[in-house]
């Protein structure tokens, strides 16, 4: 038979005692057991209100109204390339590390174990080939990959076994302001620079410079009716028939866009043209050009400047070597 009763404990505390066939089962201390519960209870009660709270401040979220101001558009970060959309925090973390990262890249420190071709304080104009040192080597692998991905869209092949990358920086601020990838070739085609007139109706007119008469263009320009929405862009075109010799190859030229119009790509070529072979200084009409953009190939073709028989420029599809 079990029997429960209220008794003084020793401590003189009130306590419930069980008691089972004279035998003491259990006992508890009355207030001990109901401050627990209530100590208890109050945790529970506090981690209840701590999870709510969290679980607002999840939920809330801050919203914007578009009324076309022009902070919501996509921004094109000048100093990494990136185009985010401000006012996005998920897009302006990424933003920032990605900025942090190609900063980071697109600086280099000239060391006394680098090879300097050019110097003209404070720029210089520094060589990495398969003869630098392993760390320069995975520099220029990386400072390839991202001006590839995010300036030019190339996919042509890259090695530092086989190509020599020119750097144009300055040294006080170790900033690259442009490069210049070139590599060894035997033969190129010639290529010509045509005038795309393009108009509103999208019809096309394409005239090539050089085999026809100023007076011709100018009787097919007046006889197409351009008005001011039409545009003009330039087109290159080289035939593979026709071959000739060449020595060197631009596999890529690249200069950061604030430095543009400062004759930099000009130096760079310069600069290859002088020491791409020991001893000899190559003639613009050994130097071929990888398929250029439409800016590679007017900028090509100023380069030349009319140095090369019956073309423009030269151009090299293929590295035969």
């Amino acid at each position: 038979m079990k029997q429960t009763t209220l008794v003084f404990s020793p401590s003189n505390k009130l306590a419930i005692k069980t008691t089972t066939s004279n035998k003491v089962d259990d006992e508890f201390d009355l207030f001990s057991m109901s401050s627990s519960s209530n100590s208890n209870s109050g945790i529970k009660k506090s981690n209840k209100t701590k999870s709510d709270k969290l679980k607002c401040k999840k939920r809330l979220e801050q919203l914007y109204i578009d009324c076309g101001q022009s902070s919501f558009k996509s921004i094109k970060c000048s100093k990494c390339q990136m185009v985010y959309m401000n006012g996005s925090l998920q897009d302006e973390k990424v933003h920032s590390k990605f900025c942090k990262s190609v900063t980071k890249l697109m600086k280099y420190k000239v060391h006394n174990k680098d090879i300097i071709k050019m110097e003209e304080y404070p720029y210089k104009i520094i060589l990495i080939n398969n003869n630098s040192p392993t760390c320069q080597q995975k520099k220029a692998k990386d400072i390839i990959e991202y001006i590839d991905r995010t300036c030019l869209q190339c996919t042509l092949p890259y090695s530092t076994q086989t190509h020599s990358m020119f750097i144009y920086l300055n040294d006080e601020t170790n900033e690259i302001m442009g490069i210049c990838v070139a590599e060894r070739i035997i033969e190129a085609s010639p290529a010509y620079m045509e005038k795309s007139i393009i108009d509103s109706n999208d019809k096309q007119v394409t005239t090539t410079t050089n085999n026809i008469s100023e007076e011709a263009e100018e009787q097919i320009i007046t006889q197409s009716s351009i008005t001011e929405q039409q545009q003009q862009s330039n087109i290159c075109s080289w035939d593979c028939k026709q071959k000739r010799k060449a020595v060197c190859g631009i596999n890529r030229i690249w200069v950061k866009e604030e430095f543009r119009r400062m004759k930099i790509a000009s130096q760079l070529i310069d600069c290859i043209r002088e020491h791409f072979i020991y001893g000899c200084i190559l003639q613009k009409k050994q130097v071929a050009f990888s398929p250029p953009t439409a800016n590679g190939a007017s900028f090509a073709k100023n380069y030349c400047n009319n140095e090369i028989r019956e073309a423009d420029f030269l151009i090299y599809v293929n590295n035969n070597l």
